[in-house]
C-alpha cells in the first residue's frame, strides 16, 4: 500500500510539476496562454538570461515576474526599465492587446520599433526612451487612440509622431 501512495504522490508531483501546481492552477495559470508566450518571446529576443533584473522569470507563475503586473487574466503592464534588455523587440509584443502600460526605457534595445505596436488598443503609457533605436517612428502609433503618455526620446528615430495621437 505505501509503494501504491509513494508511486500515486510522485505522479501528482510530477504533474504538478508538468502541467501546474496546485489543482487547476499551472503556472500560466492567471494569464492567458498567449500572453505567457509572448512575454516569453520577449524574454528570448533581448537576453532574457542576462538581464540585471530577471527574477522569476519563467520559473513561476507570470504575476510574479519582475517587471509583469496581470488584471483579469491578462498582462496589463510591462515595466522593465533599465533592466539590461538588448536586443529588438519582437512583432509579437503587439499581441499583447490587454496591455495599458508598456516601459522599456533605459536599456539596450536595437532596430526598429515594431508596428505591431499600433495593436496595443489598450495602451496608455508607451516609454521607450533611451535605448538604441532607429528607423521611423512607425504610423501605427496613431492607432493608440487611448495612449496618453509617449516617450521615445534617446533614440536615434526618425520622422514624426502620427498626428492622430493629437500630441503637439
Amino acid at each position: 500500500m505505501i509503494h501504491v501512495l509513494r508511486k500515486i504522490s510522485v505522479t501528482l508531483l510530477v504533474s504538478a510539476i508538468v502541467h501546474g501546481i496546485s489543482g487547476p492552477t499551472n503556472i500560466y495559470a492567471q494569464v492567458s496562454e498567449p500572453d505567457s508566450l509572448q512575454l516569453i518571446s520577449i524574454y528570448n529576443s533581448t537576453d532574457g538570461p542576462n538581464w540585471q533584473t530577471n527574477a522569476n522569470w519563467l520559473n513561476t507563475r507570470v504575476g510574479l515576474w519582475a517587471g509583469i503586473e496581470v488584471a483579469n487574466g491578462r498582462v496589463s503592464e510591462i515595466n522593465l526599465s533599465n533592466f539590461g534588455l538588448r536586443g529588438q523587440l519582437p512583432s509579437e509584443i503587439g499581441d499583447l492587446n490587454g496591455l495599458s502600460k508598456l516601459i522599456l526605457d533605459h536599456n539596450q534595445l536595437t532596430a526598429t520599433v515594431p508596428g505591431e505596436i499600433g495593436n496595443l488598443g489598450s495602451l496608455l503609457q508607451l516609454n521607450l526612451g533611451s535605448n538604441d533605436l532607429s528607423g521611423s517612428i512607425p504610423v501605427e502609433i496613431g492607432d493608440l487612440a487611448l495612449l496618453s503618455d509617449l516617450n521615445l526620446s534617446g533614440n536615434e528615430l526618425s520622422g514624426s509622431i502620427p498626428a492622430e495621437l493629437g500630441i503637439v
